[in-house]
This record gives C-alpha cells, structure tokens and sequence, in this order.
C-alpha cells in the first residue's frame, strides 16, 4: 500500500508524448501526476545554450571580413608582379626577364626555333613555367585567346598586336621589293661591321628602300630582331621576316640557292690565330 501511495504521489510521463490538442505551442506534453493527467511544459532553456552565441556570430563576420581582405591583397600582390592573369602583365614579366616582351616570347615560350610557331596550352604552361611565372595561367590564357578565334592555340600577334601588324608592314614590303628575301635585304644594308648591324644602319636602309611609312616604329621592330639584345642584329635575325611572312601571309621563304647574289654567303669574321710560342 506503502508503495502504491509513494507512486502515486509522484508525476509521471507517457510513454508517448503528445503535443496539446487544440494548443499552437509544441512544448506541452500530457503528463501523469497528481490530480490526474495535466499538461506538462518544459523550463525555458539558458542564454548560453539558446541558439549561437553572439561572439561566434561576430567571429563569423569578422572570419568573412578577413577572408575578403586577404583575398583582395593577394590581387594586388599578384597585379604589381604582373601575375594577375592580364596581359600587360605578362608583357611587364618578360621586360624583366629578358628585357623585351618580344624576345622573351620567342626565347622560352614559342615552340619553335624561329619563334612564330603557335602555342598550343601544353606548350603555354611549360613555357610559364620555364620563366618562373606564378601567376593565374587559366586567366592569362583566356585573355590571349580572346582575339584567337577558331583556334586553340595563341601566337606572337596575340601578345603584342600593334606590333604585328608593323611586322606584317614590313615583311610584306620585303618579299614584293626582294626575290631573294631578308638574305638579299642584307647585302643592300649599309654597314660598317661585315656581320652585323646596328639601329642607325637598320633605320637608313628602311628609310631609303622606303619599306615602311611613318606609322611603323623601326626601333620596336629593331628590338623584335634583336634575339640576343646585343643592340645589333646579323642576317639570322633579319631571315625571322621571311618566317613571319609565311606565318602570317604564306608567302614561301626563298630557296637557299635564291638568296645570295654571288653565289656565296659571307664570311663570319674571327681573330686571327696566336703566334707560336717558340720552343724554349
């Protein structure tokens, strides 16, 4: 009986516990007490366990903040080391580097020799990783390809389109005005070394033939040549028009036996050899 009653005077809770019928609130359960079954609600929860805490809110926006921050100094890290994924900076990279946009291009970034072959992707991301670029390829690569339609690959004229068409002013000229092409331009110029030439001898021989109008800047085109950047330039480097016509116009270089006049081509100059020591 004892324990009836001790039973009895506690609560209980069913098994099943059911919201108030009737009631918009879902925390009221049907419970077994005293007095019979009642609605039973449970205690409102603490600040600490209601919902997130504030500071984590704050944490969370200050975290956002931070990241935005951070992302927007490495843009401007990456865009004054021209890294950014444009071409001007691509262009200021290969100054630094080899102290021409031009000749960095056909040095570590153009598959062939010559430097007017077309890159393809492959051939663009060795070429980037060659010269030490770090920057956004994918980005670099899309903004090349821009003007590149219905091809998959990117050339010289994409990196550097005024020029190009300088290029195409004067290659042009060359093949109408010399069957022989940049092999017989060479013997026209006036030059006071026999294997190479320099910017004022370049200059007078284009002013004279009248290659070219004024719109062409012969000192971006003398740089373009300049392979090695010595600030001359040798019949090797002249020969690179006669690729570029055939790259851009298909205009077939000239046969070896068609280039030269008599017949032989000149000479490279070299010292003369050391006297002989006489046996001691």
């Amino acid at each position: 009986m004892a324990s009836l009653m001790g039973s009895a005077s506690l609560p209980s809770i069913g098994m099943k516990r059911r919201p108030l019928m009737g009631s918009g609130s879902t925390e009221n359960f049907r419970v077994w007490g005293r007095g019979g079954p009642h609605d039973w609600s449970p205690p409102p929860l603490p600040r600490c366990a209601a919902g997130i805490p504030k500071r984590y809110v704050l944490g969370q926006q200050e975290a956002s903040k931070q990241r935005l921050r951070l992302k927007q100094e490495e843009v401007d890290r990456l865009d004054v080391h021209g890294f950014g994924g444009e071409v001007e900076g691509l262009r200021a990279f290969l100054v630094h580097r080899y102290g021409g946009a031009i000749r960095g291009w056909r040095t570590a970034i153009a598959p062939d020799k010559n430097g007017t072959g077309s890159v393809l992707f492959s051939d663009f991301c060795a070429g980037l990783k060659r010269i030490g670029y770090t920057g956004r390829a994918m980005t670099l690569w899309k903004a090349l390809r821009k003007n590149a339609v219905g091809v998959d690959s990117v050339g010289l004229e994409h990196l550097e389109p005024d020029l190009a068409r300088q290029l195409d002013v004067l290659a042009q000229g060359l093949s109408n005005s010399y069957e022989g092409g940049a092999a017989e331009a060479w013997l026209d110029i006036e030059r006071e070394h026999a294997t190479r030439a320099n910017f004022g001898e370049f200059q007078h021989f284009l002013r004279e033939h009248e290659l070219v109008g004024e719109e062409v800047q012969m000192r971006r085109i003398f740089e373009a040549l300049d392979l090695a950047g010595f600030g001359t330039i040798t019949c090797e480097n002249l020969q690179f028009l006669d690729h570029w016509a055939y790259h851009r116009f298909r205009i077939p270089s000239p046969a070896p036996s068609q280039v030269l006049r008599n017949g032989s081509e000149e000479e490279p100059w070299s010292p003369p050899p050391a006297p002989k020591k006489p046996p001691p």
